[in-house]
C-alpha cells in the first residue's frame, strides 16, 4: 500500500500537468477538460512505471523505504531436527526485485526452493521483515528422492545489509540419512548485484568451487615412504 509520501508525489505529478494545461491553454469545452485529465493520468502512469521498474532505488527512503535486495546472496543456514540436532548447510539465493514484486529462488547442492507468496512488512522497530511461503524440491539434476517436495515458511529481517531469520517446514522432512528436519536458521549475506542462474554459476562468481561428491571425500593418504636400506659393514 502506498505511504503518504508516495501519495503526495503522485498527487503533485497529477496536478502539475493539469495546472500547466489550464494556464497555457484554458479549456473551452468538455473535450478539452477530458484531454487535461487524460494528460494527468498518463503522467501518473509513466511515473509509477518508472518508479516500479528501477527509479525507486535512487530515491530518498521517505519515498521508497523498501530495501534493495536484488541480486545474488550467499546463504548460511542451519537445519534443526526433531531430535534436537543442528546441521549447517550453505547455498545461494537469487533475487529479482522491483518495488511492488519480488521473486526469490534458493539453491543448495541438492535442493531448489522458490517463493510462492511473499510480503515485506515494516516492523514496529522500523525494520523490514520479509514473510514468505516457499516450496522446496530436489534440483533437476538430482535424484527425485533426494528430498521429499514440501512447503515451508520463513521470516527474514533486513538489517546491516543482511537478511537473518528462521524457516519452518510443514511437518517434518526425513533426509536420506534418517534425520527429521523441522526448521532452522537462515542468513543471507555478501550480496552481489549480478543475478546468477544456478548454484554452480554463483559458486564460480564467489570464487568458491561447487561442492561435489568428488571434493567432499577425504583425500587419499599418501603412501608411506619405503625404508631406506643401510649398508652393513
Amino acid at each position: 500500500m502506498p505511504n503518504r509520501w508516495q501519495l503526495t508525489v503522485l498527487a503533485v505529478i497529477a496536478v502539475v500537468p493539469a495546472i500547466a494545461a489550464f494556464y497555457f491553454e484554458p479549456p473551452k469545452d468538455l473535450l478539452d477538460i477530458l484531454r487535461i485529465f487524460s494528460t494527468s493520468i498518463t503522467a501518473v502512469t509513466v511515473a509509477v512505471s518508472a518508479f516500479h521498474f528501477g527509479l525507486w532505488r535512487y530515491l530518498p527512503r521517505l519515498i521508497a523505504p523498501k530495501p534493495d535486495i536484488n541480486g545474488t546472496w550467499r546463504v548460511e543456514a542451519t537445519s534443526w531436527t526433531a531430535e534436537g540436532e543442528k546441521h549447517p548447510f550453505e547455498g545461494y539465493m537469487f533475487v529479482k526485485q522491483d518495488y511492488f514484486t519480488l521473486s526469490m529462488r534458493q539453491e543448495t547442492l541438492l535442493t531448489a526452493s522458490e517463493l510462492e507468496v511473499e510480503n515485506f512488512v515494516l516492523s514496529r522497530a522500523g525494520l523490514f521483515d520479509l514473510w514468505a511461503i516457499y516450496r522446496c524440491e530436489a534440483r533437476a539434476d538430482q535424484p527425485p528422492d533426494a528430498i521429499k517436495p514440501h512447503y515451508g515458511a520463513m521470516r527474514l529481517r533486513f538489517s546491516h545489509n543482511e537478511l537473518n531469520g528462521r524457516f519452518w517446514i510443514d511437518g517434518t522432512i526425513e533426509t536420506p540419512d534418517g534425520q527429521r528436519v523441522c526448521g532452522g536458521h537462515l542468513r543471507l549475506y555478501d550480496r552481489k548485484p549480478q543475478f546468477f542462474h544456478n548454484y554452480e554459476e554463483a559458486a564460480v562468481a564467489y570464487q568458491k568451487p561447487p561442492v561435489t561428491k568428488a571434493n567432499v571425500l577425504p583425500p587419499t593418504p599418501a603412501p608411506a615412504p619405503a625404508p631406506s636400506s643401510v649398508a652393513q659393514s
